[in-house]
């Protein structure tokens, strides 16, 4: 675990360092934590979705607002990549950024249950 208290909890963003997708190169990346078990101290790992700067019109993208933060910041334009959910070690996340608010948070699960998981 890292030296430091990350909430592991739904709605939070952490920062993630050295992390790369298939096919490019390794970067430092935001996260927005998904999962309520993470919550648990004993749990190693949270599910996320990504968090990237890449603007595009696309139907599983959320794009974040400022007033669509509860807390901190995101330095540039972002938006939520809601199809495509990754699992990672906690000792991973070196930072939280920020924290988005509910009604942003409802908008992402909306997406996720009615357009991307079938379960």
């Amino acid at each position: 675990m890292p030296n430091f208290q990350i909430n592991f909890e739904p709605r939070t963003i952490v920062h993630v360092s050295g992390i790369n997708f298939p096919g490019q190169e390794e970067k430092d990346r935001y996260y927005l934590i998904i999962s309520e078990y993470s919550r648990n101290p004993v749990s190693e790992t949270f599910m996320c979705l990504p968090i990237t700067t890449w603007e595009a019109d696309d139907p599983f993208m959320v794009k974040i607002n400022a007033n669509d933060l509860e807390r901190g910041s995101l330095t540039r334009p972002s938006q939520v990549a809601c199809d495509n959910i990754f699992t990672i070690l906690k000792e991973e996340a070196d930072s939280e950024r920020a924290k988005v608010t509910s009604l942003f948070y409802s908008k992402v699960t909306k997406l996720l249950k009615e357009k991307i998981l079938k379960i």
